[in-house]
């Protein structure tokens, strides 16, 4: 196996972590003024959230309920003391350190999933120009978001902002402008982010309830005032029932909002930093409370298939490891376990136990790379990550083929596998190939000639890593001929939402596919392609929920239309 230097560089090494240096905290951005000559309002009012980055790329917002959210690994990760993901918080211990919303992952390795370096999860800075988080620190804490715009750490590619975080829970909602005159400005593509904390005196307790990186909009702006003629102050919670005012990861007093002295005084609020689902209170000094505002409820649209995972399956199923006869041959692995479910676990043994691998079994004529290149590999190992050359290190995965009238081997460059079960998917007829060896050994997975041999290494370690390996796919692009079925679900689905698709070319040109009442769960419509055009397509959805808010998303891999 060809092996560039394992001393991996960190893409992000971004000025923020250490000690930083505060002003006062910013308030601003987009919200009515502070004093409007006008009564109060009867009722509560509706407002739309701003643009979320995470919910609109990776249809899922940084609200760390599930392990997607964020990457806890040394790494991406840094100076954190016993962190935890768990009901929907994110809680650790800190004296300096940062966690990256935004991984920019390594250099030489596949970009894959949620990396900022795949193209797709760029984050567009002229359209996110505003940070809101909500976060719990024991003791004063400074803090910093910091970015780049590529893999490099210079000057020209990052920039960075400081702010403070009190004792206590804090909502702080900022415009996104670096502290210092050196640096990057927020403008452009961003690769990479991160959020750094230091505390100045010893050790604080951490809890990060949520993150966002939004777009600004006057359209939720509102105006509210006090219930009574006691003076109030606005707060909000995620919770549809009257508020416990109390500070905490579901309710808070909202940022950057004035007070009301009475109830003949009207104040503006804009409450774009805040998710959907969102309600607002007007909370007297005296205790009377009056519901005042909210953000609508949105769709949430994931388009299942088509998707990067592809289709049509090679040999008509996945790989899985039931017995000795799910593999084609293994090398430096020893105490090969097979289960009934198809998980096949394995050690790393001599005489080159860096290079454990096993070849998996072809159907005759090989594989035709052209058509099914799209891979998708489950996998987990014991131990933590660490790509250092050493005992414990190595955590990195490789594929490798060999090709009808080839002699080596062709393999991708590193896939950095994070800790815990992981999910990589990749196109094989993409940029994938390593590029440290000889011309020998560069040449395509999806060529004329076909594949003869398909290997996977799933770890570079030295010492003894015990490994699982779930399943291996290998599957073709989502294809069409007269007719498709296009499958998607609303991670927030409210009864009576209607449905739109449409194809797209990567030119901007659209073709209506049909539409749909949506329901709970899986849906899936066939669609009639037959007046698309051949040719290579993205699924575009667009659903209405009954308050007439839209959302849209797009499928992460193509529909193929050919006939």
């Amino acid at each position: 196996m060809i092996r560039p230097p394992r001393s991996f560089t960190i893409a992000l090494l971004l000025a923020v972590a250490g000690t930083l240096t505060l002003s006062a905290a910013r308030s601003g951005g987009a919200r009515l003024p502070a004093v409007l000559a006008a009564p109060a309002a009867a009722s509560s009012t509706t407002v739309v959230s701003g643009r979320d980055y995470a919910t609109a790329v990776f249809r899922d917002p940084w609200d760390y309920s599930n392990p997607s959210d964020l990457l806890l690994d040394t790494g991406p990760a840094q100076g954190l003391g016993r962190p935890v993901m768990s009901g929907g918080l994110l809680s650790f211990t800190v004296h300096s350190g940062y966690v990256s919303p935004l991984w920019a992952g390594y250099k030489s390795e596949v970009p894959t999933g949620r990396e900022g370096t795949v193209t797709a999860n760029t984050l567009d800075a002229h359209t996110y120009t505003r940070l809101h988080v909500h976060i719990y620190v024991s003791a004063f804490t400074a803090a910093g978001l910091s970015w780049s715009a590529c893999s490099s750490s210079s000057g020209a590619c990052s920039g960075s902002m400081t702010f403070a975080l009190r004792a206590g829970w804090n909502d702080v909602d900022l415009p996104i402008v670096r502290s210092h005159a050196t640096g990057r400005a927020w403008t452009g593509r961003m690769q990479g982010l991160r959020f750094a904390l230091t505390a100045p005196r010893g050790t604080v307790s951490v809890h990060l309830d949520s993150l966002r990186i939004y777009q600004a909009s006057r359209a939720a702006a509102f105006a509210w005032s006090a219930p009574g003629r006691s003076p109030a102050t606005l707060w909000w919670t995620d919770a549809a029932g009257t508020i416990r005012v109390t500070a905490g990861p579901h309710a808070g007093q909202v940022a950057n909002a004035a007070a009301s002295a009475s109830s003949a005084i009207r104040v503006g609020a804009n409450v774009a930093g805040y998710p959907p689902r969102t309600y607002f209170w007007s909370v007297a000094a005296d205790g009377s409370k009056t519901l005042v505002g909210q953000t609508a409820a949105s769709p949430l649209p994931v388009i299942d298939t088509p998707s990067a995972a592809g289709c049509k399956n090679y040999r008509g199923h996945p790989w899985t490891f039931t017995s000795s006869r799910s593999l084609a041959g293994h090398a430096n692995a020893a105490g090969l376990g097979f289960s009934a479910g198809g998980v096949l676990t394995a050690t790393n043994a001599a005489p080159h136990p860096n290079d454990p691998n096993i070849t998996l079994p072809l159907s005759a004529g090989g594989i035709n790379g052209r058509v099914y290149h799209r891979l998708t590999i489950v996998e987990s190992y014991d131990g933590r990550f660490n790509l250092a050359n050493a005992p414990g290190g190595g955590t990195m995965a490789r594929i490798l083929w060999q090709s009808s009238g080839h002699v080596a081997l062709s393999q991708t460059a590193p896939l950095v596998t994070y800790g815990g079960k992981r999910t990589i998917t990749l196109d094989l007829a993409g940029q994938v190939i390593e590029r440290a060896g000889s011309a020998a050994q560069r040449y395509p997975f999806a060529s004329t000639s076909p594949v003869i041999r398909l290997r996977y290494d799933p770890n570079e370690d030295p010492g003894a890593r015990h490994w699982q390996l779930y399943s291996v796919r290998l599957a073709a692009d989502c294809q069409a001929g007269l007719s498709s079925v296009v499958s998607w679900h609303d991670a927030q689905y409210s009864s009576g939402s209607t449905v739109r698709l449409e194809a797209r070319t990567a030119g901007g040109h659209t073709h209506p596919l049909g539409s749909s009442t949506e329901h709970a769960g899986s849906n899936s419509l066939v669609v009639s392609v037959r007046s698309v055009p051949r040719g290579t397509y993205t699924v575009a959805i667009y659903v209405t929920n009954p308050g007439r808010v839209s959302a849209a998303a797009v499928s992460s891999g193509p529909l193929v239309i050919s006939r």
